[in-house]
This record gives structure tokens, C-alpha cells and sequence, in this order.
């Protein structure tokens, strides 16, 4: 089976400067700046996020094809004898911080093609999802997507669910939540068994409590009022959600994390 993932937005090497994408970014000179990059190194290598690293291994060790989606360089091989990949800067982001889907789709349809003739698991988060779907509409019946809402499940793709509140029954970080389902999935993607067991337990659980949505300065207090005893990012965002009852994302979470 071939898996797509998601990219690392963290890398071994910083990019040059015209691998930086920008909001009035020309997608020919984006093409002539990937094509002439000097210094390159094996996916595998490059891309150093923790999701990534998990992501792969569990992919590799059971023996399934690796392949990536990024906003920058399209999909990519991350297997054995992948092509090395430039450093770059790019992402799917309404404040231009990458490409749209339609310049995503003219720099990098031809990528695709790479995805096709095997069955195809697609672990990638719904911006990515949506740029890539439409260069995916002639094999959906070979795809397996957990997007009820993927335009691929009208063409026939397999849905698996995974609950809104799966998180809390494996006690992970949002960070680590795609690497958690690999885990109960794999070796055989067919087996949801235990994935089916999770997602019972997530429909058992209790109403949530309606968490308070705060300001940055508000964030910024509490993150510096945290107990001592909590020493890891991910402990404080599960003090900061489950136990405080605050809305924030895991971004705005780390960023006053990294200035505690």
C-alpha cells in the first residue's frame, strides 16, 4: 500500500532565499529555484518534525510504500533511493505563506501520477487534502481517506472514521494524533478492529465541558502560571485543555510555551 503523509514545516537545512515562498510569489521562478538548489538531502533526512519521524518509521518498519505531500515540491517518494529535496519554506495558508490549490495543482499535477495504481491511504490534514483531491478523482475507488466530507467518498473512496474525540481516549497531543491512528491500523489497513474500539469509547464518553476561548495575553498568563511538575509542551496543552477548560490551538499553545 502507498501512505501519503504530510511534509515537516521543521527541516535540516534552512532554505535559500528564493525557496521562501512569498505572497506575491512567481510559480516559474518557484520551478527555476527548486530545479538550481545546490544543497539537498534525502526526505527522510530533510524533513525533522516529530510527527514526520514517527509517521515514517511506523510506515517503514510494516513495510508499506512512503510518500509525501508538500506545498513546496508536490509528492514526493521518501522510501529507499528517493531523489534529495532542497530546503524550502511553504505552506498551505490563506495569508500567502504557500501556493493556492490551482498553483499547486499547475506546478505539481504531474506528481500525482506517482499515487496511482496501488491502494491508496491518505494521512494528510484537510488544507492538503483539498489541493490534492481533484488530481484524485479518476482513482477514488483505490483510496482510503478519514474526511467524511472528502469529495473522493462521493467517487467512491473508503471512509474511515475516526471520532472527533479520539484524542481524549488515547490521551495523545494533537501532534501526535495521525501517528496514533497509523499505529491501531497498521500492519493491515483493512483491520479497523481496534480503531472501531477507540471510536466506541469516544462515543461513550461524557459531554464536554465548553472551554473558554481566550486572548494571547490571556494564553501568555496562564502558560506562565503552569505548575513546576509540568515540564513538556504536551503536558501543557492537556493542562491547559483538559484540565483548565481553555480553547487553544496546539500553535498558540507552543509559541508561549517556547517564551515561558
Amino acid at each position: 500500500m502507498k501512505i501519503l503523509i504530510n511534509c515537516s514545516n521543521t527541516k535540516k537545512l534552512d532554505p535559500e532565499d528564493s525557496l521562501i515562498w512569498s505572497p506575491d510569489q512567481n510559480v516559474a521562478d518557484w520551478e527555476r529555484s527548486i530545479a538550481s538548489a545546490v544543497e539537498r538531502l534525502h526526505p527522510g533526512e530533510m524533513y525533522t518534525g516529530r510527527a514526520f519521524n514517527s509517521q515514517q518509521k511506523i510506515i517503514l518498519d510494516n513495510g508499506h510504500e512512503l510518500w509525501i505531500m508538500s506545498a513546496g515540491l508536490g509528492v514526493i517518494f521518501g522510501g529507499e533511493g528517493a531523489t534529495e529535496i532542497p530546503s524550502y519554506e511553504a505552506t498551505f495558508s490563506p495569508t500567502g505563506e504557500g501556493p493556492d490549490s490551482d498553483e499547486w495543482g499547475d506546478l505539481f499535477s504531474d506528481t500525482v501520477q506517482y499515487l496511482y495504481g496501488e491502494r491508496l491511504l491518505l494521512l494528510v490534514s484537510p488544507n492538503y487534502l483539498r489541493a490534492l483531491e481533484p488530481h484524485l478523482f479518476s482513482i477514488a475507488e483505490s483510496v482510503t481517506v478519514f474526511d467524511p466530507s472528502s469529495k473522493l467518498v462521493d467517487l467512491g473512496a473508503k471512509y474511515v472514521e475516526v471520532h472527533p474525540r479520539f484524542k481524549e481516549v488515547m490521551g495523545s497531543a494533537d501532534v501526535d494524533h495521525w501517528t496514533k491512528v497509523l499505529e491501531l491500523l497498521l500492519p493491515d489497513i483493512e483491520d479497523t478492529k481496534r480503531l472501531d474500539e477507540i471510536n466506541r469509547r469516544a462515543q461513550a464518553l461524557p459531554p464536554r465541558p465548553k472551554r473558554e476561548t481566550v486572548t494571547d495575553e490571556e494564553l501568555r498568563e496562564i502558560v506562565s502560571n503552569i505548575p513546576d511538575s509540568i515540564k513538556t509542551l504536551v503536558d501543557a496543552v492537556k493542562h491547559i485543555r483538559h484540565e483548565l477548560n481553555v480553547s487553544a490551538e496546539y500553535g498558540r499553545i507552543r509559541k508561549q510555551w517556547k517564551r515561558k
